[in-house]
């Protein structure tokens, strides 16, 4: 191969890899609106239990994908054999991640669960390099050591109120590992599916384990008291968070 087509070759490598610049503000979005939704869902589970905040979100989150999914003209229906992937994902994604994450939330302060909950990259690099034989080269091993140690610096005030108290951290370093093992899992088992549909039937499988759990161990919350601030959190969590981030 001369140079001109090596180089050819690696520009349009380069072309098709290079994230648009438009791909860094919906990287900040999503951090800013991930970061603000911890304490909106907190003071959202003032006034709505675990199991109902959950079911709502899932719920809203699965019609709004599957619609815009639609409207976009992606493929909405499952193919043959995408379901036992999806489902499998899901477990780790959708349900161990949002009932761990939400009852560790309702233990502990907002930006002390946040902090926590983003020991997922160290959960995942270890499940990747385990299950993916993904190497653990020594800038990912730089990168996890800085990230926990800046992790570590943060908590460093709070250790006192985490060990007299820890159920709460407990719980969201388990739905942490819960997201990390579902991101690798779909690595490796999720269908050639659209985006947005695979969330959005993320979403919905995740429902028939959380309907009827929250119906025996809460029952119907009582939505005509909910006051209107409430109402406006949960439609952020739905609308910003389900669907947009």
């Amino acid at each position: 191969m001369s140079s001109s087509s090596a180089g050819s070759l690696a520009a349009d490598g380069a072309a098709r890899t290079a994230l648009p610049r438009s791909g860094y503000l919906h990287l900040v979005a999503l951090s800013v609106f991930w970061g603000l939704n911890w304490p909106v869902m907190k003071f959202s589970m003032t006034e709505i239990p675990v199991w109902n905040y959950r079911a709502v979100c899932l719920l809203g989150g699965a019609l709004g994908l599957a619609g815009l999914a639609a409207a976009s003209g992606q493929r909405v229906r499952l193919r043959a054999g995408e379901l036992r992937p999806l489902m499998l994902c899901t477990l780790f994604n959708m349900v161990g991640w949002h009932m761990l994450a939400g009852y560790a939330i309702s233990q502990m302060e907002a930006g002390r669960g946040a902090i926590v909950a983003f020991t997922m990259p160290l959960w995942a690099a270890l499940m990747g390099a385990f299950l993916l034989r993904e190497p653990l080269r020594p800038r990912v091993l730089v990168g996890l050591l800085l990230g926990l140690g800046g992790i570590a610096v943060l908590l460093s005030d709070d250790l006192s109120a985490m060990s007299r108290s820890p159920l709460g951290t407990l719980l969201m370093l388990a739905a942490a590992f819960c997201w990390g093992l579902g991101t690798v899992l779909t690595k490796r088992f999720a269908p050639a599916m659209p985006v947005l549909s695979f969330a959005a039937w993320q979403c919905a499988l995740a429902l028939p384990v959380l309907l009827p759990g929250m119906l025996l161990l809460e029952g119907l919350a009582d939505y005509g008291s909910i006051s209107l601030e409430v109402w406006g959190a949960l439609a952020y969590s739905i609308g910003i968070c389900m669907l947009f981030c």
